[in-house]
């Protein structure tokens, strides 16, 4: 093994090791953070941004699963996708808006996660799925009116197309410039180590 597949393994292994901490903290907390979702339209607009960092800490853990490794291949945790759909669908229930944990996670489903992954949303989160046809259509972006239509909502229409086609995430970009470098480079390819690894705790 050369030292180029020595520093990718040790990188993708410590993030698959933050994804598990942060999948055990969101199923730990996911009920309370789901019963506070009223609470948050009672508070300002500071308030909800400020609240919701604790939240936005667990995204960012689960942001860093390994990339276009397929969904519910690990035993430790049954119902993979479900969760991590539901992470989304809670994300948006509390502050529907821009924030970067909200864009990180989109942006795993929309560019690292397997079609065959997506096309099983539908079955397995129809609750994720109201979720990602609501930012795909919303036009109120408070914290970042310009940012908001072309990352959040460009990247769920991105992620519904992905869903309906099961094509790749280069063949359903909204961004054309980024569908005209993959025709140049011949096409994105998932990372060829990505399967060999595991997200079990004991491995």
């Amino acid at each position: 093994m050369d030292s180029y597949d020595s520093d990718e393994e040790f990188l993708v292994r410590r993030n698959a090791k933050e994804y598990v901490n942060a999948m055990v903290e969101f199923q730990e907390t996911r009920s309370m953070w789901r019963d506070r979702i009223p609470l948050f339209s009672t508070l300002t607009f500071q308030q909800k941004h400020s609240v919701i960092e604790p939240y936005q800490s667990i995204l960012y853990g689960l942001k860093e699963r390994p990339t276009h490794l397929r969904f519910d291949k690990s035993t430790e945790f049954e119902n993979e996708l479900e969760l991590f759909c539901d992470a989304i669908v809670i994300a948006w229930r509390l502050l529907p808006d821009c924030w970067l944990g909200l864009l990180m996670m989109l942006d795993y489903l929309a560019e690292s996660t397997l079609s065959s992954d997506l096309q099983r949303i539908p079955s397995v989160s129809k609750p994720a799925l109201v979720v990602i046809r609501e930012i795909a259509n919303n036009k109120n972006w408070p914290n970042n009116p310009m940012c908001g239509p072309m990352m959040y909502a460009g990247q769920a229409k991105t992620l519904l197309a992905r869903i309906t086609r099961g094509s790749e995430f280069y063949d359903c970009t909204t961004v054309s410039s980024v569908r005209a470098m993959n025709l140049v480079s011949g096409g994105g390819q998932p990372p060829r180590k990505a399967s060999r690894f595991n997200l079990d705790r004991r491995r």
